[in-house]
């Protein structure tokens, strides 16, 4: 009886330690699992070759809410439309609200045509489709345009 009895409180002891705390258990011995480390962001790929693009500054418009009304409602849709003609691979977008230093800034907005080799910008540019684009400017772009072509670089 008592080795039967032994061997029931051992059973029973390894039985109790196996078993987990309960949630709201508290115990100077109870460990918080340590959260698993978020994986390290990735970056993205690297482009094969550096990419270019066409960078059109605009300065400050006679009238802003009459240009951001054609923008949005006629010119951006023209861009949109004669995409696949001028063959470029993104547009990046931008207004610009203020300078760092909170001044006016010195442009008003900003778009690039992205284009993955330097031969395909040339060749978008000598297309009807970004010929279509660039005569819609004096449309709405009051203020005068700056347009540049860059190389993206490290």
């Amino acid at each position: 009886m008592t080795r039967s009895f032994l061997c029931a409180a051992v059973l029973l002891t390894a039985v109790a330690c196996s078993k987990q705390p309960s949630p709201n258990a508290t115990s100077d011995t109870m460990r918080t699992p340590l959260p698993a480390a978020a994986p390290a962001p990735t970056p993205p790929p690297a482009p094969a070759a550096p990419g270019w693009a066409l960078t059109v500054l605009y300065k400050t418009p006679k009238d802003p809410a009459k240009f951001e009304q054609y923008y949005a409602a006629t010119h951006l849709p023209i861009v949109a439309a004669k995409q696949a003609e001028i063959g470029f691979s993104h547009a990046v977008y931008m207004k610009f609200p203020r300078n760092a230093d909170g001044k006016p800034p010195a442009f008003y907005r900003m778009a690039q045509l992205w284009f993955d080799t330097e031969d395909a910008l040339k060749k978008g540019l000598a297309t009807p489709g970004f010929k279509a684009v660039g005569d819609d400017i004096p449309n709405f772009a009051t203020g005068g345009v700056i347009a540049m072509i860059g190389q993206q670089t490290q």
